[in-house]
């Protein structure tokens, strides 16, 4: 997963405005990482596997401090499937 957008990767955007820490995520109950402009592996396998279901988790970190806009956050991430690293 990566967030190839040069506007704060991985950083929720509200207009001109980001929160502090990056989003997170993790497939199925593995560890959360933060999402960046690098590539994030969230699942691998050892041999061909067919029919498994993957549940996707985000997170999105907000510090006691953290300055919230009114209005949306969002952002676009890109998904990726492969057979080879990424």
């Amino acid at each position: 997963m990566t967030d190839p957008n040069a506007n704060a990767p991985g950083h929720l955007v509200n207009g001109v405005f980001t929160l502090a820490s990056p989003l997170q995520a993790r497939a199925n109950s593995g560890a959360f990482g933060p999402i960046s402009a690098t590539p994030l592996t969230l699942l691998t396998y050892l041999a061909p596997v067919s029919n498994d279901q993957v549940t996707i988790g985000l997170k999105q970190p907000i510090g006691a401090n953290d300055p919230l806009r009114t209005g949306m956050y969002s952002k676009t991430l890109t998904f990726t499937l492969s057979t080879t690293q990424p």
